[in-house]
């Protein structure tokens, strides 16, 4: 059909020059070229770039005289591909066919097919070789067979074939022990008509069941209708079976046991009632006495599939019970309580710093449990050894001890300890140091002996000389936390002491003596009221006779 396109026109002359090409060309404007220098006779040949999806014919403007015109004719290509339709069995259903090509356009499209009525589509402006695809929507339960229909050439026909889904599925019987009861069986499935919809299954004889119609992929579950009474149904194996399969349905009498064992440590005759509960079913007697010779054997019937079982006992006097075996068994599966003697040691040893062959009692307690003797003594050489009885799985215990005076005693190792374990009880004997400095009021170099007494602990060396820059360091070992120590000199003659910040220091402290020259010492380290009264009073009287001494010079 006419069309407003422009289209690059190209010419060629044997001889003489063209003034331009190509040229443009139009329906209505036309390609006028000019050509100069031809030789007499000469002849022209007009051709184009031919426009996507056109045929054309260009036989007039070959060999074409100077002076003369000719016409380059385009025609829109067109032509048609027909897809048709064949069911399997026959059906009169009409299906959407939609149709792609490698060029050009499609007039209309999807379009109707059916068997009687194939769907012809029109295709324009394709080049030359295009290819088409054709495809349908499935009908629901058909298969389909569309390999005819890709890449028909423009003018070509195809075929898409429709196969009605049909196949069965074949559900087989399985009793434990063997059966010949029939049991109803139903199947379902994700698409298609099941024909019919329960059949009866045995272990002589298969359900098979036909499914027709069904989508590719279709998969088809079966369950028993009724479960035998006293079995247990495993149907896992019949979820999910594709069309053409077969599948087992296994019933399991469920009657099982469950056994639990017993084990003394030490070993011990003894029978001990055990109770089985489980998550289903019925335990036909419980509880049943289990000892190390003869253990307990319960009977489990009517339990579901994947039952377990938890058996527990009254534990023993003086017993602890490990029972975590015996949780969650499985039925047909054995298990074994053990009842351990709950009876055990602390040990309790003894450091001594520096090492020391003194004893120490010891007290110990626990969370539970009997201890059989308490306090015991404990020495570097001897630790204290406790016996434990009757305690709970996970009792912890504690020792302390009678620190000897003069140490400091570390016992966190102590605290805590589990039965069966052992801890250490440090003692560090106690070691300070006290400072006495000397002052003199005029500066004597003059070394002076002091001597340190304290409320308790040894002093290494006393008396030690002390004077001015360099004092007199006493180490005190052995001394009570609360320990104070006074420091006393043997005073200078000429002096008077003041020794008042010596008296009652703590350990590691320090203190100053001060000697001043010219009065009278006086020790009073500590007096009554009446006394004080009777030393103002000889102060007094001896100042009186210093003052007229001094006098007299």
């Amino acid at each position: 059909p006419n069309s407003v396109a422009t289209v690059s026109v190209d010419l060629t002359c044997p001889s003489g020059n063209i003034t331009a090409t190509p040229l443009n060309a139009a329906e209505g404007a036309p390609a006028v070229f000019t050509v100069t220098g031809a030789d007499p006779g000469t002849t022209c040949t007009a051709t184009e770039a031919t426009p996507l999806g056109y045929t054309a014919n260009q036989a007039d403007c070959a060999g074409v005289a100077l002076g003369e015109s000719c016409t380059i004719t385009n025609t829109l290509n067109s032509n048609t591909v027909v897809v048709n339709k064949d069911f399997s069995p026959n059906s009169p259903a009409s299906v959407p066919v939609d149709l792609a090509c490698t060029s050009g356009s499609v007039t209309i499209t999807p379009l109707l097919a059916s068997e009687s009525i194939p769907a012809v589509f029109t295709v324009t402006g394709a080049d030359p070789g295009v290819t088409c695809n054709a495809t349908e929507t499935i009908p629901l339960g058909y298969t389909a067979d569309q390999t005819d229909c890709v890449g028909v050439a423009l003018g070509g026909s195809c075929k898409i074939i429709n196969t009605l889904d049909s196949d069965t599925i074949v559900v087989n019987k399985d009793f434990s022990p063997n059966n010949t009861d029939s049991v109803p069986v139903t199947l379902d499935c994700t698409s298609g008509t099941i024909t019919p919809l329960s059949l009866n299954a045995s272990e002589s004889e298969a359900a098979v069941f036909t499914v027709t119609g069904a989508d590719p992929g279709a998969t088809c579950t079966a369950t028993e209708t009724t479960v035998p009474v006293g079995y247990v149904a495993n149907q896992s194996d019949c979820v999910g079976v594709a069309l053409g399969g077969s599948c087992t349905i296994t019933n399991t009498l469920n009657s099982n046991n469950i056994t639990v064992n017993k084990d003394f440590s030490p070993n011990s005759v003894a029978t001990v009632p055990v109770e089985l509960t489980c998550t289903s079913g019925n335990v036909t007697a419980t509880p049943l006495n289990a000892s190390e010779s003869v253990p307990a054997v319960f009977t489990v019937t009517g339990a579901d599939p994947g039952t377990t079982c938890t058996a527990t006992e009254t534990a023993p006097v003086g017993y602890a019970a490990d029972q975590t075996n015996c949780v969650g068994v499985a039925l047909g599966g054995s298990c074994t309580i053990t009842n351990t003697l709950n009876s055990d040691t602390i040990v309790v040893n003894k450091d001594f710093i520096p090492n020391s062959i003194a004893t120490v009692p010891v007290e110990l307690t626990c969370t539970s449990g009997n201890i059989i003797a308490t306090p015991r003594n404990a020495s570097e050489s001897a630790p204290a050894v406790f016996m434990v009885t009757g305690a709970d799985p996970g009792t912890t215990c504690t020792a302390t001890e009678t620190t000897p005076l003069g140490y400091t005693a570390n016992q966190t190792d102590c605290a805590g300890v589990a039965l069966g374990d052992s801890c250490t009880i440090t003692n560090t004997l106690n070691s300070a140091t006290i400072t006495v400095n000397k002052d003199f009021s005029d500066d004597n170099t003059a070394s002076v002996p002091v001597a340190l007494s304290c409320t308790s602990g040894t002093i290494a060396a006393t008396p030690l000389s002390a004077a001015e820059g360099a004092p007199a360091v006493f180490t005190v070992t052995g001394a009570a936390p609360d320990a104070t120590c006074t420091a006393t000199e043997t005073v200078p003659e000429g002096y008077a002491p003041n020794q008042a910040d010596c008296a009652r220091v703590v350990l590691n402290g320090n203190c100053t003596i001060t000697n001043s020259r010219g009065t009278t010492p006086v020790m009073v380290p500590m007096i009554s009221g009446g006394a004080m009264f009777l030393l103002g009073l000889l102060l007094m009287l001896t100042g009186v006779a210093a003052a007229r001494k001094q006098e007299s010079r």
